[in-house]
């Protein structure tokens, strides 16, 4: 019967209308603190402290992804990150990377991360190396 008391909210929450009278975001909630309550699993989700962090690694390694030679990159100092809301963050910093001839050099880089779902996934809307 337990089951059958989370397989509803679930699949209430997985329509993209419901009759129900909710928000799906009230809805996902509500199906959370159910799982909680009768199986004490708290579900997946990440702090905004959580996300800041995490954001900052994810820029890193789309900066590497697009340089000349990532295996050369060196974040140089903890990065600069701004949260815009709680699920987008504006990172910014530098890094030594060698160029095309072999010389190190340095470069300033900015990326806007936008978390989504849980903070399971991420997407990047903007990035900057200059």
């Amino acid at each position: 019967m337990k089951y059958l008391l989370i397989a509803l909210p679930l699949f209430v929450t997985s329509c993209g209308g419901n009759s129900t009278g909710y928000s799906d975001a009230e809805l996902d909630r509500m199906a959370d603190e159910m799982v909680e309550k009768n199986y004490g699993i708290k579900p997946k989700g990440k702090s905004k402290e959580e996300l800041q962090e995490l954001s900052e690694y994810c820029a890193q390694e789309q900066v590497k992804n697009n340089l000349k030679s990532p295996t050369t990159a060196e974040f140089n100092t903890k990065a600069s990150v701004s949260s815009y809301n709680d699920t987008t963050f504006i990172v910014s910093g530098t890094v030594d990377s060698q160029n095309g001839f072999g010389a190190m050099i340095r470069s300033n880089y900015s990326c806007i991360i936008t978390f989504t779902g849980r903070g399971e996934n991420y997407n990047m809307s903007l990035m900057s190396i200059e």
